[in-house]
């Protein structure tokens, strides 16, 4: 059984941070993609997988990349010069 820590990780990052970099990115380069496209074919078991994989690795990323603006800007905020 799943804890809430662990849905909570998986759904957030895999789903929601994962899947909406990826959209962005694919944007910016002039992409036309769907979320709905970055999620997976619903028939298809082999293509949620790879999809759910590029958007584990993706979010996981992002989410550090969060971190470390955050913390280089709290770092910069307090910073005594």
């Amino acid at each position: 059984m799943l804890t809430f820590a662990q849905l909570l990780f998986e759904r957030w990052i895999v789903r929601f941070l994962g899947i909406r970099t990826r959209w962005l990115f694919f944007r910016l380069f002039g992409q036309k993609v769907t979320l709905s496209d970055l999620e997976g074919k619903k028939d298809e078991l082999d293509s949620q997988w790879v999809q759910d994989f590029c958007n584990a690795v993706v979010g996981m990323m992002a989410l550090v990349a969060v971190f470390f603006l955050l913390a280089y800007a709290y770092d910069w905020t307090f910073s005594e010069d």
